[in-house]
């Protein structure tokens, strides 16, 4: 599928790669990564992001850990680096969160 103008076979073969990479990746390693990546755009306003990015990568992790062992069968055996993208994202937005938590409004009431 092209983005803009006539499709090609190239086009075609990119769909593809990425269709067969998403479907290798564990489910809640994908989740984790969007997770981090809204909790950081939205610099730490909503903290449920963080805790639910944080948690699922975790999550993410001990399942992926799981089956390499070999504990568990899944078709889904990839996606540690987006559960770490997740985890450090999620990290990186709570550490934000609380700098402005602690000294934006102290900035307010001029203390």
């Amino acid at each position: 599928m092209a983005w803009l103008g006539k499709p090609s076979a190239r086009d075609d073969q990119r769909a593809e790669a990425y269709r067969l990479w998403l479907g290798r990746q564990h489910p809640l390693a994908i989740v984790s990564a969007l997770l981090g990546t809204i909790s950081l755009l939205d610099f730490g306003v909503l903290i449920v992001f963080q805790l639910a990015g944080l948690v699922t990568g975790i999550l993410a992790l001990m399942q992926l850990k799981r089956i390499a062992r070999g504990v568990t069968q899944s078709p889904r055996s990839h996606g540690r680096r987006l559960a770490w993208v997740g985890i450090s994202l999620s990290t990186i937005s709570l550490f934000i969160a609380a700098c402005v938590y602690h000294w934006y409004p102290s900035h307010l009431h001029g203390s």
